[in-house]
């Protein structure tokens, strides 16, 4: 019988690259940086006031600004949407400032003082003042704090950053034991 020999050092090796994998995924899936994200859904925005100007590509909305995009709901005081294309009809990018807030369908938080959404590049970025909020039930995470937050729409994964002058940082809610 002929057949490959390993030495136990290398399937322990492999074994461990198996574990150390399977736990990154399932940390990934429980990560307070995953939003549920659908970028290919329509844009639903509202607002107490709205200003359109057509010949300028330009939204602006104010006083409970909000945009739905499927699974993603992102508030703020004032929205500014700006629209490219040859007809100025395409939203190409919304910005956002004051109260800013995303909230996901399964209830995950940020909140910022402003951001932008650039809908070419499928990207979120929330700057300044930036608290991410775990609401899982189970988890010792409570809030993360840092000062620009990136999120791709197109996989939901975020990415929480200080700026060199603030860092990131992590609370942690004591475990409560049986």
């Amino acid at each position: 019988m002929t057949g490959r020999v390993f030495s136990f050092s290398r399937v322990l090796n492999l074994l461990f690259i198996l574990v150390a994998h399977h736990l990154l995924t399932l940390a990934a899936a429980a990560s307070p940086l995953q939003f549920a994200t659908t970028p290919d859904a329509p844009l639903h925005m509202q607002a107490t006031k709205m200003s359109f100007f057509e010949m300028r590509g330009e939204a602006f909305l104010k006083q409970g600004a909000i945009l739905q995009q499927g699974d993603l709901s992102l508030k703020s005081d004032k929205m500014h949407i700006v629209f490219g294309g040859p007809d100025k009809d395409v939203a190409e990018k919304i910005y956002v400032k004051g109260a800013v807030e995303l909230i996901d369908a399964k209830g995950q938080r940020a909140t910022a003082a402003h951001g932008v959404y650039d809908i070419a590049s499928e990207k979120i970025t929330l700057r300044d003042k930036v608290v991410v909020y775990d609401t899982s039930p189970n988890s010792q995470l409570d809030k993360l704090h840092g000062t620009i937050l990136n999120i791709n729409m197109r996989d939901g994964r975020g990415q929480l950053d200080g700026d060199g002058t603030a860092r990131a940082r992590i609370h942690l809610k004591p475990q409560v034991k049986p």
